[in-house]
């Protein structure tokens, strides 16, 4: 029987990859993935072209993938949100 995988939680690179000296990349670079992405450019083909210029490693490319959207998938995702004295009563499933 195989072992399934768990969160492992940080990687060892975790402190190169995403510390306070990668920051500013990062920042850029989520930036300029979100302006593109806005502007209707296709996400794949995006990612790698930020990712090539800014040269991110395989883990920040996987970061700004999850993490950043177009601005209509930003407003998207806010009006879904729920304040948290809204839900304070209610059961959570």
């Amino acid at each position: 029987m195989s072992e399934r995988k768990k969160h492992r939680g940080a990687a060892t690179d975790d402190e190169a990859l995403f510390g306070p000296h990668a920051h500013e990349t990062l920042r850029v670079a989520a930036d300029e993935y979100a302006w593109l992405l806005s502007r209707g450019y296709p996400a794949t083909a995006t990612l790698s072209l930020i990712a090539d210029r800014y040269r991110l490693r395989n883990r920040q490319r996987q970061a700004l993938l999850r993490s950043v959207y177009s601005e209509a998938g930003r407003d998207a995702r806010r009006e879904k949100r729920v304040a948290l004295k809204d839900c304070a009563s209610s059961s959570i499933v």
